[in-house]
């Protein structure tokens, strides 16, 4: 069974990286604002605030290895299938590519479940792990183009 979960973000702890400029500051304070708002509405369920963030062509990668589309991701969301109980981040920091794209990299610990349907067995989420999020700025208006999320391993 594939898991078409994404895992959303809560910023408890947030690292800001030393950026040249000021423009190269505040598109990092900007980026990482966005990230606590995209965690935000996925906890609470917000479909108007994700589909401003989450474009249709946006890509996930899961850490089942499964694939998704941000249409597929948010109907996961809007469904109920994704449920999340607790979240936490660290060690977040944003990398300027270009003015228009960035690359945040962290660690996350969740606690929630996914649930194919109310009749099936949710699937536990919970667990450690590093994310790798790509933003493009469209228009003047930043949307993730990517989110990749991998379980860290714990023990032998």
């Amino acid at each position: 069974m594939q898991i078409r979960a994404r895992i959303p973000f809560l910023s408890l702890l947030i690292a800001f990286p030393g950026v040249a400029g000021a423009q190269g500051s505040d598109q990092t304070a900007t980026i990482l604002r966005l990230e606590r708002e995209y965690a935000r509405a996925t906890l609470q369920r917000d479909t108007t605030v994700l589909r401003r963030l989450e474009p249709p062509d946006a890509t996930f990668t899961y850490p089942d290895g499964s694939t998704g589309n941000g249409t597929t991701d948010l109907q996961a969301v809007f469904e109920g299938k994704v449920r999340m109980q607790e979240f936490r981040l660290d060690s977040l920091k944003v990398r300027m590519l270009e003015p228009t794209v960035a690359v945040v990299t962290g660690r996350a610990t969740v606690k929630g479940a996914y649930h194919e349907s109310p009749q099936a067995t949710p699937v536990d989420l919970s667990g450690e792990f590093r994310l790798t999020d790509v933003w493009h700025q469209r228009s003047g208006h930043w949307q993730l183009a990517a989110e990749q999320y991998t379980r860290i391993k714990t023990g032998p």
